[in-house]
């Protein structure tokens, strides 16, 4: 007990266990390093009877059973070879850079927009919002549930009207709207997004329009690119995404499926055709091709590691010859570009009147109180693909064409529709914009010549190498 005693000593002379005296009395027992008989007991194991049980301390128990454990542990790896054991962890497998899957997994869900469902970049990724989206696709236009993603980017300068009518054209085929993404090439900074521009504003977008209603995701540039530096743009989020391939449309075209045919295959069905055959040939070898044009480049297909070989597009040709620069360098370093279809594109340069009811079904659209009662075997028939609504947007649509190619102001007068806006935050001055764009399409013509010591536009039937690059440039 002395060592009880000493203990009782040292905290009394703290005062807050000195106020408690019966403190350390209550606690005796917990405090005890022996165990000592009662006075009922007389402390004799021969006059009890029975043998007295040694215990051992349950720390005791522990380290024996630790040892133990250690023991068997070392054992089993000393007879036993641990690598031939089945690993039954989850492999973790790294894909290359080209062969990154475009297909989502069966718990991803299928309607996640293709660049992610929250903001980055800044702040500039603006995906859809809400889940309830209209007009709904035709049943026999509906893209599979099984699919690759299609990332399909529309470039966004002016005239809100024309974006809408093209955004719908795809949808009402078939393209999910959740691989849709319009790159906002306004200039305009913030102020669409914050709704600070007017509707007569040429770059004045509707971002509640498009993703709100229609489903679709927006991406600014952070500030006005030219078409080729658009392109590079593209080219560059399709890198820091591993896509291995993405299509880029124009944003003045209709689109249709060639519901006229039977058996009927939508656009969209025909596009993952293309994209299939596209695919193989890239990853066996079969094929070295780097661009597939739908109708020309109206809908074009990239296959992104033959421009990490090919290089980026000229910014100091900015517009027009841009292209034939870009594909006549790709067909000199013995890349291909492949002429596919899908359906109808036409190159346009003006809207239908309420694309919603022409390019979808009624069915396809929420109803309103003042909606009429339409016969039955006319809601039939505009269910089912080549109906007379149709015939007739095909119809009206090909005439859209026809004025567009016989203009004598040219094809792109639709740029030029719009002439408000003036003095509105960030926005450039409208007719100031036009005639500044056709000055620098021309300055970029002149440095095309330069560049590649004249010729025109088809550099490759012209015998022309990479050697001739700038081969007239001054030191």
């Amino acid at each position: 007990m002395g060592l009880l005693s000493a203990l009782s000593s040292f905290f009394s002379r703290i005062p807050t266990f000195a106020s408690r005296p019966g403190w350390i009395a209550a606690r005796a027992v917990s405090l005890r390093l022996h165990q000592f008989p009662s006075d009922e007991e007389d402390g004799d194991e021969e006059s009890n009877g029975k043998p007295r049980r040694r215990r051992c301390h349950p720390i005791f128990k522990i380290l024996l059973f630790i040892l133990a454990l250690a023991g068997a542990a070392a054992l089993f790896v000393r007879f036993f070879e641990v690598s031939r054991l089945p690993n039954f962890s989850r492999p973790s497998i790294s894909y290359p850079y080209s062969v990154i899957p475009m297909w989502s997994t069966d718990r991803e869900a299928a309607a996640v927009p293709v660049l992610g469902e929250s903001s980055f970049d800044y702040g500039m990724y603006f995906p859809p919002q809400g889940n309830n989206y209209f007009p709904l696709v035709a049943p026999y236009n509906e893209p599979p549930r099984h699919r690759p993603k299609t990332p399909l980017f529309i470039a966004f300068t002016r005239n809100n009207a024309m974006l809408r009518q093209t955004v719908l054209g795809y949808i009402a085929s078939g393209w999910p709207r959740e691989d849709i993404v319009i790159v906002d090439n306004s200039g305009t900074a913030d102020a669409n997004n914050l709704k600070l521009l007017s509707d007569s504003n040429p770059f004045s977008l509707d971002y509640d329009l498009f993703r709100y209603r229609y489903g679709v995701s927006i991406l600014q540039t952070s500030v006005l690119l030219n078409f080729a530096q658009l392109q590079n743009f593209m080219l560059r989020v399709a890198m820091a995404r591993h896509w291995p391939y993405y299509f880029w449309s124009h944003m003045d075209v209709g689109i249709l499926s060639h519901e006229e045919e039977t058996p009927y295959t939508s656009f969209y069905e025909r596009v993952l055709n293309v994209l299939n055959e596209a695919e193989s040939s890239r990853l066996s070898g079969r094929s070295k091709w780097a661009v597939k044009f739908f109708n020309f480049d109206y809908l074009t297909l990239v296959n992104v590691d033959a421009w990490r070989h090919i290089g980026g597009w000229d910014v100091f040709i900015p517009y027009y010859t841009t292209d034939c620069d870009a594909y006549g360098r790709l067909r000199m370093l013995g890349y291909d570009i492949d002429r596919v279809g899908a359906g109808h594109i036409w190159d346009v340069a003006n809207v239908v009147e309420d694309p919603e009811v022409k390019f979808f079904p009624p069915s396809s659209r929420p109803r309103s109180d003042k909606d009429g009662e339409a016969p039955n075997n006319a809601i039939e028939d505009d269910n089912a693909p080549n109906s007379e609504r149709f015939k007739a947007l095909r119809q009206e649509l090909q005439k859209i064409q026809d004025d567009k190619m016989a203009n004598s102001k040219g094809r792109n007068t639709w740029q030029n529709m719009q002439k408000g806006g003036k003095g509105e935050p960030w926005t450039y001055d409208p007719a100031g914009f036009q005639a500044a764009w056709w000055e620098t399409a021309d300055s970029g013509r002149k440095i095309f010549e330069h560049k590649w010591g004249g010729g025109g536009c088809d550099i490759f039937e012209q015998d022309k190498t990479m050697e001739d690059i700038w081969k007239d440039a001054e030191e």
